[in-house]
């Protein structure tokens, strides 16, 4: 079979179909959140170098907003003086003394 994306000829076995074209391992990957395969150029990377969909990534993902990472939405946390989303390695960034308010 041909791939689609780099047009090297492949055996089935050696490739995936997407959207009902073939395509071969080199230029896809599975994604680590649901185990579909997607193309390798539209993969999104985490913070800890984990590849996924888009569709896992509008679901269960979100963006630190101080350092820009992709993070799993239950690492999240609302910061409401400042309306924003940080994740748990930027929270602390917004540490207040309970005692001082500092």
């Amino acid at each position: 079979m041909i791939c689609k994306d780099c047009g090297k000829m492949v055996l089935p076995k050696d490739g995936h179909i997407i959207d009902g074209e073939f395509y071969c391992n080199d230029c896809t990957v599975q994604c680590s959140d649901c185990g579909e395969y997607i193309l390798k150029d539209d993969a999104i990377k985490t913070h800890d170098g984990d590849l996924i969909c888009e569709s896992c990534n509008d679901n269960d993902y979100f963006t630190c907003e101080d350092c820009g990472e992709i993070y799993p939405c239950d690492d999240s946390h609302w910061i409401e003086d400042k309306e924003k989303c940080v994740c748990d390695n930027c929270l602390d960034n917004y540490y207040e003394c309970e005692a001082c308010h500092k």
